[in-house]
């Protein structure tokens, strides 16, 4: 016997599909506006930036303020600075979270689940609690005002969550797996590298544009250690653009359109690798 649904029970759960979409679109809306604005805003000359009536669209589209961004501002050096200092802090951190995250999982020793819960722990406390101890550590080593200073404050912060992460990737993988590539004769290393690293790939990958993002935008160490103008990162950099005579809104635009084009490169790059990564093991 057929069950017919009654007109009424469709038309309930159409308006529910329907508000739901809404919700969806509202929340995409809220999420992409604030970017989809500063993008254009970008391309406006001062005048349109600061008119009563705003416009959702380059009505005199220029490229004045990008102009006057390289040429008139210290802007190149800090892309160039926070680049550097982006890079390595994400390379080296990466590379000590996955050896520590491989050791915690793989290694018998006393403690370690209290060690990967204490790692979590440290990541809670916020930047300034970290920063004011650091800043004397680095005063005393000759390490103020220097990029190097900087990236081991970068990889302090990060560290401890990539660490934690990069471990649950790692006990995900079966010990199972390492134990048959030693018996067919792989040495440790041999096996970490052609049969463990492949597999934790998609956990490397996260973890590297988690620390690529915090590091790029992070704001509280590179203004507390770094004080010469070109040795500064964009986040830094972008507070000169507020002086007592008012805020310079078309170089603030400017520079963080700039700013957001190697985040979202590296991230694309990031999940195509990711998504292959992961097809490839779904395949094999």
């Amino acid at each position: 016997m057929k069950r017919f649904s009654s007109p009424g029970h469709a038309a309930g759960y159409i308006s529910k599909r329907t508000v739901l979409y809404i919700v969806v679109l509202l929340m995409i809306v809220y999420s992409v506006f604030p970017f989809y604005w500063m993008t254009v805003s970008a391309f406006k000359d001062r005048q349109e930036i600061f008119a009563a009536e705003p416009t959702y669209y380059p009505q005199r589209f220029t490229l004045n303020n990008f102009k006057n961004l390289v040429t008139k501002t210290n802007a190149l050096n800090w892309f160039r600075n926070s680049l550097i200092v982006t890079s390595f802090s994400v390379v080296v951190s990466t590379a000590i979270a996955s050896a520590g995250a491989y050791a915690l999982t793989r290694f018998r020793m006393r403690g370690r689940t209290a060690v990967g819960n204490l790692i979590l722990f440290v990541y809670m406390f916020p930047p300034i609690m970290i920063g004011i101890p650091l800043f004397f550590i680095m005063n005393r080593l000759g390490l103020l005002d220097t990029h190097y200073g900087l990236i081991i404050a970068y990889i302090a912060q990060v560290l401890p969550y990539t660490l934690w992460l990069l471990r649950a990737f790692f006990q995900a993988i079966p010990i199972d797996i390492e134990e048959a590539a030693r018996i067919d004769g792989a040495s440790r290393l041999q096996t970490i590298i052609r049969v463990v690293f492949p597999l934790a790939f998609p956990g490397i990958v996260a973890t590297s544009v988690f620390s690529a993002m915090v590091c790029w935008n992070e704001y509280v160490y590179a203004f507390l250690f770094l004080s010469t103008e070109w040795k500064k990162t964009i986040p830094t950099g972008l507070r000169h653009f507020t002086t007592s005579h008012g805020v310079l809104w078309e170089y603030i635009f400017s520079l963080s359109v700039l700013a957001a084009i190697p985040l979202v490169i590296f991230f694309l790059t990031m999940q195509k690798r990711l998504i292959e990564t992961m097809a490839g093991g779904v395949k094999g």
